[in-house]
């Protein structure tokens, strides 16, 4: 453990702590998605990052964490507790954010981090932290120790009014009070019956008494509705049941109706009450595209536009579309159901 002091401000940062959290996928088929338990996604989030040429960041606490990467004259401005909230402020376009246990990539500089954490417990709730890490740590946890403290040890917080305006219009942290305004782009009775189920592992079609997994354990979904913001593309969908590990879900994306086949998929798999969302490409690779967040029966979903843009161009103001198919697999058997399909066209901006 160390310390570094600030003019009237003192915190305590300990040891990087290298947390290996598992993340199981299985290999996805363009032609059917069987969804296993065979890959430590970790270390696939790690590798894309030094591919990428940087590392990944993880948030150690069950709150969503804000943040912003600084270096140079910018990081060496912060002196104050005034000083990290205007830095907050004039750099909010660049404000990132981790789900509550969630992870995602920075770049491999060395960099100040300044941010706090967006609601959680009391000792966290919208209190500021900053932490500063060299080159080469990977992955780097940021957690409750990184809290900036004063001189008495007290967390250093800001008020709701001080909180920088940030330019998403989603805040991925399973709560859904975002959400509540929007209207649905798919919607279910509890007795929707899916336009196809197939046996995952063969892609034989079956029916619906031959399937075991149906309406259970999230497959069956109630609305699905979808936002696009400036950097982020987010989906919150609301299951029948809750949802457990070991779902899927898919939303394969076609640039057209008349394709022959799709330009790739967003494939999220669901082991823990948060976890990476990964995008494939139609030759087959793979990359981290955003996070998922858990409740019950909601999950919400950020995943980059950049990524997605990759596949259609102004994606949002084009004839491209997704398909949306659940996915559930216990012990041997897996199944795969098909919901609907959304037009990006229709998602609100």
């Amino acid at each position: 453990m160390y310390k570094i002091a600030i003019p009237g401000v003192e915190r305590h940062v300990p040891r990087l702590i290298l947390i290996a959290r598992e993340r199981y996928a299985d290999s996805i088929d363009m032609k059917r998605t069987l969804i296993g338990l065979t890959i430590l996604i970790l270390v696939v989030v790690t590798v894309h990052s030094q591919e990428l040429g940087g590392r990944t960041l993880v948030n150690g606490e069950t709150a969503p964490l804000v943040f912003v990467s600084l270096r140079g004259a910018q990081a060496d401005r912060i002196e104050t507790r005034d000083a990290a909230i205007a830095l907050l402020r004039e750099n909010r376009r660049r404000l990132e954010t981790v789900a509550p246990g969630g992870m995602w990539r920075v770049d491999s500089a060395a960099q100040t981090l300044v941010g706090y954490y967006s609601g959680g417990a009391a000792v966290l709730g919208y209190r500021l932290l900053i932490k500063e890490f060299g080159t080469g740590t990977n992955p780097v946890t940021v957690d409750r120790g990184d809290l900036i403290r004063g001189t008495g040890g007290e967390t250093v917080g800001l008020a709701p009014w001080e909180l920088p305006e940030r330019p998403e219009p989603v805040l991925v942290d399973g709560d859904t009070i975002e959400w509540q305004e929007i209207d649905p782009l798919l919607q279910y009775s509890r007795y929707f019956t899916p336009h196809r189920i197939e046996d995952a592992a063969t892609g034989t079609p079956i029916t619906e008494d031959e399937a075991t997994m149906w309406r259970r354990s999230g497959t069956a979904l109630r609305t699905l509705k979808s936002v696009a913001g400036a950097r982020y593309w987010y989906v919150a969908i609301e299951t029948t049941e809750a949802i457990a590990d070991g779902t899927g879900y898919v939303l394969r994306v076609y640039d057209n109706r008349d394709a022959a086949g799709p330009m790739g998929e967003v494939v999220i798999l669901i082991d823990g009450t948060s976890g990476p969302v990964i995008l494939r490409g139609a030759d087959g690779t793979t990359q981290l595209t955003g996070e998922y967040v858990r409740n019950e029966r909601v999950l919400e979903v950020e995943m980059r536009r950049v990524d997605l843009e990759s596949f259609v161009e102004n994606v949002f103001d084009s004839e491209a579309s997704f398909d949306v198919a659940t996915t559930r697999r216990v012990d041997t058997r897996a199944e795969r159901y098909s919901i609907g399909t959304v037009y990006f066209r229709d998602v609100v901006r």
